[in-house]
């Protein structure tokens, strides 16, 4: 059993719910299998005995594709409530009808190319009533495509939680817009209460509320340190930057940022131009004025003398 295990942490390295939850049992179960198969004895000529080379291809079949239509039914799942959770009303539908939409599969699921050709071959061994012998190869060829399977389901995922995760954060982001706005003129406590009667009448979800509340928590305490939300995205690229995370949403909200702060600039910059032209012109045209009242005391008095 330990053997086994050690083979699937090098097979696949991989931790994620998803793969505790799928690939490894599924490795587990091929992987005690080529154990099972490599340690059966036999007898040979001469009283000796000897490893097993039998190898009954309509069982390996029927098996695999037992464990490939697991998998495609839980890819699906898992494809119906991702989608389900990154729709555009997924935050304004009742608890009960999200959670009865995150269990309902997809009718058609399709599956990695190789599924298919093993299907048939099942199939045909089925209805034939004869087992092929063949000379086995070292860990099976249904294995090799159970591998090629998992690889694609692995990527699926992956592209699936890539999607998810830059979903979520391009929502963090426009979340925290909108409760700056919100600061603008409501209360803290008013805004707090309103999620309260959100959370109770099960508008969001305990997780949406704690995301909230994060939100709502940052927004204030950037609030008293005079921190705008321009410079919480800027902080927020620098944290993935160095964490080595590129999103495109947050790529996309830094880029918006620069381009306003520079044009804000700019016009502060210019409208500080202009002030300073008016105050010198306001100067100038006092002095003139001076001048010219000066000139005209000094002539008086030169005609009285």
């Amino acid at each position: 059993m330990l053997e086994a295990q050690s083979v699937i942490e090098k097979l696949w390295p991989c931790d994620c719910w998803f793969c505790r939850l799928f690939t490894r049992r599924i490795l587990l179960h091929y992987v005690r299998s080529a154990y099972v198969y490599r340690t059966e004895p036999r007898m040979l000529r001469g009283g000796e005995y000897g490893l097993s080379q039998e190898l009954d291809i309509g069982r390996e079949l029927k098996d695999l594709k037992n464990a490939v239509s697991e998998l495609k039914s839980a890819m699906a799942e898992i494809k119906a409530v991702l989608a389900d959770l990154t729709g555009p009303y997924s935050y304004y539908r009742p608890k009960e009808e999200a959670e009865m939409a995150q269990t309902r599969p997809e009718q058609v699921a399709t599956g990695p190319p190789g599924v298919s050709i093993m299907a048939e071959a099942t199939s045909e061994a089925g209805k034939g009533g004869k087992t092929v012998e063949k000379p086995p190869k070292t860990g099976g060829g249904g294995f090799e495509d159970l591998v090629d399977i998992l690889s694609e389901a692995g990527r699926v995922v992956r592209e699936e939680r890539e999607a998810l995760r830059g979903v979520s954060l391009k929502q963090a982001l426009s979340l925290m817009r909108m409760v700056y706005e919100i600061r603008k003129f409501y209360p803290k406590a008013s805004v707090e209460r309103i999620l309260e009667l959100m959370e109770q009448l099960r508008i969001v979800s305990k997780e949406e509320a704690n995301i909230l509340r994060t939100t709502i928590n940052i927004v204030e305490q950037s609030l008293s340190e005079n921190i705008t939300p321009e410079e919480n995205t800027l902080l927020m690229y620098m944290l993935l930057k160095n964490l080595g995370i590129r999103d495109e949403a947050v790529e996309d909200e830094v880029m918006k940022t620069v381009l306003s702060s520079l044009a804000l600039l700019r016009a502060k910059v210019r409208h500080a131009s202009e002030v300073e032209e008016d105050r010198n012109e306001k100067h100038s045209r006092r002095g003139r004025r001076e001048e010219s009242a000066q000139g005209v005391s000094d002539k008086w008095e030169n005609q009285q003398q």
